[in-house]
């Protein structure tokens, strides 16, 4: 049996991990890690490890790098438009593979990968939800992921929610695929108060029940309150 990568099983016992339900059971969501600062082999891996320890409880976020000046900061490198859309959907190809246990080889202006032999390989395929907003990478979950989330609402506002289901919905009919199939979040922000001012949503107690059960994401997302 391969070993399981050790700091995996120390993430799933921290406090980088978000507790949800599915199917009457926990789940691990592995928060939001940006492709551009982690190799989708050395992802897969601890995705899969975790899933083995928490006996398929994991699906995973990723991003493809929204600000690159930041991640050129940490050492990456920075790509941009069409050179970062092309960096992601390569990468999500290698992560599927990864995540099946089988032999990955690549070479390309992105990636080199010799011959990365995966594991351990999942109890159960590991689901990969991508953040988007701009409609390349709104269109990318329909061909190479299983999720997408939406940014936090101080980048896409409610109102523009239905515009995005819409393009997700048509890549996911051009893919072959259900629009139902795609899962989906938006990330909502703010402040529990009285007085208006400040980022995201800001409002009473009634509006922040109300908006995540009659909000424009109704026909497709769920929203998730990261806030107050």
């Amino acid at each position: 049996m391969r070993a399981l990568q050790c700091a995996s099983g120390c993430r799933a016992l921290d406090s980088d991990q978000q507790p949800c339900r599915r199917h009457g059971a926990p789940l691990v969501l592995h928060r939001h890690r940006s492709l551009q600062l982690h190799p989708p082999t050395m992802l897969a891996r601890a995705a899969a490890s975790l899933s083995v320890i928490t006996e398929d409880r994991i699906q995973l976020g990723l991003g493809g790098g929204a600000f690159p000046g930041a991640i050129a900061s940490m050492g990456g490198l920075p790509r941009h438009g069409d050179q970062m859309v092309a960096f992601t959907e390569e990468s999500l190809g290698i992560m599927r593979r990864a995540l099946t246990g089988d032999p990955v080889r690549l070479q390309s202006p992105h990636h080199s990968v010799t011959s990365y032999h995966a594991g351990p390989v999942p109890p159960k395929a590991v689901e990969l939800w991508l953040g988007a907003q701009k409609r390349k990478t709104l269109t990318m979950p329909d061909r190479s992921a299983d999720g997408c989330f939406s940014p936090l609402n101080i980048y896409v506002p409610p109102q523009e929610v239905p515009s995005r289901q819409e393009i997700i919905d048509a890549a996911a009919a051009a893919a072959g695929r259900t629009p139902e199939s795609i899962r989906r979040t938006y990330n909502v922000i703010g402040v529990i108060r009285s007085a208006q001012g400040g980022q995201g949503l800001v409002s009473d107690v009634r509006r922040w029940v109300d908006t995540p059960l009659n909000g424009p994401w109704s026909s497709g997302s769920t929203p998730s309150c990261s806030g107050p």
